[in-house]
């Protein structure tokens, strides 16, 4: 059935809220105040992440109380990655606020389904309608004025709920196999960690990761550099899922270029290594591209640099934002068995391999199908 077509400022006309956070500056902050703020970080797409560590104290709570947070309310990213990815509030036990780019609605359940709202959000056709009314040209951002502008089919209220619980469904089946693919990358790392924690098991080399892999910087780019079309070039978010790709016509030196199977290294923000799955792309100056030598199998220099990224993760005692330099990662003294040794840890990798890939085909299947759903569901005619 087709539903009449509205506006989303028309449909939240009788919400409580439709506001932005506000803005909350650095002396604002109090590592010792009670009350959180929430950021970016904590807004999944269609899940509430609960990962900034950021406080204010009471006297600046009360100055922007207008902001604060309450169970059940849908926020709304104004910046990428992706733009205007919606979750719900779950609630946690300390009062929260939030920043100036998180929209907050709290509708009125008896005209309009929270969760329905929020997966409509979340839906491709609403996505496209988002990027349309993006503006900026490094920091890109919608503005609330705009998402009211947003277009979405209007059901009545049973619809919604019905709707709404079919996603739910479908988002929680997803997460079941995204956590058995956590769980199967857990136990290769333990493995890794349990047969190379103890060096004496083996005879080792001694030398640092420069001895046996090459590190090769990414390039910088310019805004104009990067197109609409072309060479896609990856950037971190990308390396973690993000939809936002920029693209290059310009003809660079081979190896400024990686392709499907090569090691990556992101070595800003998202720190560690990565598998380059995708097709031949340029890979940013935030990224480095690793080849190996001799003296080292691929696969086991990925979880070898995963077993350090976790110490260094370890070391700052969970900062969000690390970084390590080319010289300094080069210099990185390891204890290397021979390739012998690491083709036996390589064996037990190859053996999982069919399962972890039945349970990503399992993924793409589910997020296919939930796709589907929401386009039949919140697609504009």
């Amino acid at each position: 059935m087709i539903w009449p077509v509205k506006k989303l400022g028309d449909i939240l006309s009788t919400a409580e809220i439709f506001t932005d956070g506000d803005w909350v500056e650095s002396k604002d902050q109090d590592v010792n105040g009670s009350i959180r703020l929430l950021q970016l970080a904590d807004i999944g797409d269609g899940n509430f992440i609960n990962k900034s560590n950021r406080f204010i104290n009471e006297s600046t709570f009360i100055r922007l109380k207008c902001t604060e947070v309450q169970l059940g309310d849908i926020l709304i990213a104004r910046m990428p990655d992706p733009l205007g990815r919606a979750c719900i509030f779950e609630g946690i036990s300390q009062k929260c606020i939030t920043v100036v780019d998180v929209c907050i609605i709290r509708v009125d359940s008896n005209i309009v389904d929270a969760r329905w709202l929020m997966h409509a959000i979340n839906s491709d056709s609403v996505r496209r309608q988002i990027s349309s009314f993006a503006k900026g040209a490094t920091r890109v951002r919608i503005s609330r004025k705009n998402l009211s502008h947003i277009q979405i089919e209007f059901p009545p209220l049973a619809e919604q709920q019905r709707i709404a619980a079919v996603l739910d469904t479908a988002d929680r089946i997803l997460k079941q196999r995204e956590s058995a693919i956590a769980k199967l990358d857990q136990l290769t790392q333990s493995v890794f960690v349990e047969l190379f924690s103890n060096d004496t098991k083996y005879e080792c080399e001694e030398i640092t990761l420069g001895d046996c892999l090459r590190f090769i910087n990414g390039r910088a780019y310019s805004q104009n550099e990067l197109l609409d079309a072309g060479t896609p070039v990856i950037r971190i978010q990308n390396l973690n899922g993000g939809d936002r790709w920029y693209y290059s016509n310009l003809n660079l030196p081979e190896n400024k270029y990686c392709d499907y199977g090569d090691l990556l290294f992101a070595w800003s923000a998202s720190f560690g290594p990565y598998i380059w799955n995708g097709k031949k792309s340029i890979y940013h100056y935030h990224i480095w591209k690793i080849e190996t030598t001799k003296k080292i199998d691929k696969t086991f220099a990925f979880y070898l640099l995963q077993s350090i990224t976790q110490k260094i993760r370890n070391a700052s005692h969970g900062a969000s934002m690390l970084h390590m330099t080319k010289s300094g990662i080069e210099a990185w003294k390891i204890k290397l068995p021979s390739l012998a040794y690491q083709m036996k840890f390589v064996d037990f990798i190859n053996q999982l391999q069919p399962i972890e890939t039945a349970y990503k085909k399992s993924l793409q299947l589910m997020t296919d199908n939930t796709r589907s759903i929401q386009h039949q569901s919140f697609a504009v005619n």
